[in-house]
């Protein structure tokens, strides 16, 4: 079972995240080319070593970025894409 996240629009491309609800090390994020039609992966930025956490995609300026979120320890942090 996966969970998607909403989708983010950047450019011409919808980006989701994904995440398996069983094991909780399996996080990517999904780009789906609206004008190609192509789909790209792109794994997760590096992240502290917790099992859960969660990745938002936001776009700023036309940039996609990342916030994510550590449950163990409240780390934040932004990384571009």
């Amino acid at each position: 079972m996966f969970n998607w996240s909403a989708r983010t629009l950047c450019g011409h491309t919808l980006y989701f995240t994904i995440s398996d609800s069983w094991d909780v090390f399996i996080n990517v994020v999904i780009g789906f080319d609206t004008i190609t039609k192509q789909i790209i992966e792109i794994p997760f930025p590096p992240v502290p070593p917790t099992p859960i956490y969660q990745g938002v995609l936001v776009n700023v300026q036309n940039l996609l970025h990342m916030l994510l979120i550590t449950i163990r320890r409240e780390t934040k942090r932004s990384a571009g894409l």
